[in-house]
């Protein structure tokens, strides 16, 4: 079971990094990529038939995952500029967390602390979680597989425990 400090330090990281995530969501309009999002959205729904060669006839197909947590982050917030990036800021916060709690249990707590305040902090980071792209869910799954890996590995179980 988790320590009572853990807990208070990962929901701490989450709130500062949604903080950060969600200042100015909605400023500035969307690139033409971000755009490129709602017609990816539009065609795993089946709402939009794919133009013959276009660059986001494949996409969908290859990551339904991702689309899927766009789809629902459409349907819960919106497809504005706030709305629609709002899930992509909930999966960058969320990634820090997850990246620490790992961490933690991997390494040490000041390891897992400084990990997870650099990323928070990271420009790259803040950026791709606030931009309407699959960019930041991949990092999550990603960081999820790569990090439940490394404990399976450390701890010679293939459950984690």
């Amino acid at each position: 079971m988790l320590k009572r400090h853990l807990l208070w330090t990962g929901l701490a990281l989450f709130l500062l990094a949604g903080g950060l995530r969600f200042t100015r969501l909605d400023r500035w309009s969307f690139g033409p990529d971000e755009i490129g999002s709602f017609w990816e959205v539009e065609i795993f729904r089946g709402q939009r038939v794919a133009e013959k060669n276009s660059p986001n006839a494949h996409v969908p197909a290859m990551i339904p995952v991702a689309m899927l947590v766009q789809s629902a982050g459409h349907d819960l917030f919106g497809k504005d500029e706030f709305g629609s990036r709002a899930i992509h800021a909930l999966a960058g916060s969320l990634h820090i967390v997850v990246v620490f709690f790992l961490l933690a249990m991997l390494l040490s707590y000041p390891a897992a602390l400084m990990t997870a305040v650099l990323l928070m902090l990271a420009p790259a980071h803040l950026f791709h979680s606030q931009y309407h792209r699959f960019y930041m869910l991949g990092l999550l799954f990603v960081s999820c597989c790569q990090l439940l890996g490394a404990l399976a590995l450390e701890k010679r179980s293939l459950f984690c425990t």
